[in-house]
């Protein structure tokens, strides 16, 4: 019965009841590695959820905890018997290595890439579009502060990801997705023409922040 809960409490991607019935369900059965991966996973999302929710009222290390408890799933799950639980570890782990700011930056960057490039495997574009726009905008993300760092050549890794991402998004069907990837290109082409391209992308930066203000407008910010 908690195992059952557990599960139904997951798809409503209710992280901490989840995470409550699963360890119920392994005081019944200890040995079962399925139920110990699941309780791991669901634990260390609920961390990052509630950090995500209020990063100010966490100390820096809280998100170690995280870390340890979805890396540790790894060791149960993989991509070819469990894609999904192996897409939302890495998602997660994903947005958890690039929201650190201590330690070696990028080293974490390329965790982040990384993971996200991972949870792209397990995420079909053409029948979960919205997964699959949101998880290459933030591998677009990843890599365009990686190539802050000083590793330029990785603004065209990004660029290459919100053209991915572009590509299953419109302005009728999916607008707020549509908009802010064109605001994640134009940033991109922002950050390129730094490197000696100025006149073009700057012409191209603008053409992507143009088409993004026809969602992100003043009226519908302050809605």
């Amino acid at each position: 019965m908690h195992r059952r809960l557990a599960n139904w409490y997951w798809g409503r991607r209710e992280s901490e009841l989840a995470s409550k019935h699963f360890d119920f369900s392994l005081r019944w059965d200890p040995s079962n590695g399925e139920s110990q991966a699941k309780a791991a996973m669901t634990r260390g999302a609920a961390i990052w959820q509630k950090y995500k929710a209020d990063p100010r009222s966490f100390g820096p290390r809280t998100l170690d905890e995280a870390i340890k408890l979805l890396e540790g799933c790894k060791r149960y799950f993989n991509k070819q018997e469990y894609p999904d639980e192996w897409g939302t570890v890495c998602a997660h782990l994903g947005g958890i290595y690039f929201e650190i700011q201590f330690g070696d930056r990028v080293a974490n960057l390329n965790k982040s890439i990384a993971n996200w490039q991972e949870a792209l495997g397990c995420v079909s574009a053409q029948t979960n579009p919205l997964v699959y726009i949101n998880f290459e905008n933030h591998l677009g993300i990843a890599y365009k502060d990686l190539a802050a760092t000083g590793r330029k050549q990785h603004i065209n890794d990004a660029l290459a990801s919100y053209e991915r991402a572009l590509a299953y998004a419109s302005l009728d069907a999916t607008p707020y997705e549509w908009a802010q990837t064109h605001g994640n290109i134009g940033h991109a082409f922002l950050v390129r023409s730094e490197g000696g391209h100025l006149s073009q992308d700057l012409l191209r930066a603008a053409e992507h922040l143009d088409l993004s203000l026809k969602v992100f407008t003043p009226q519908n910010h302050a809605a």
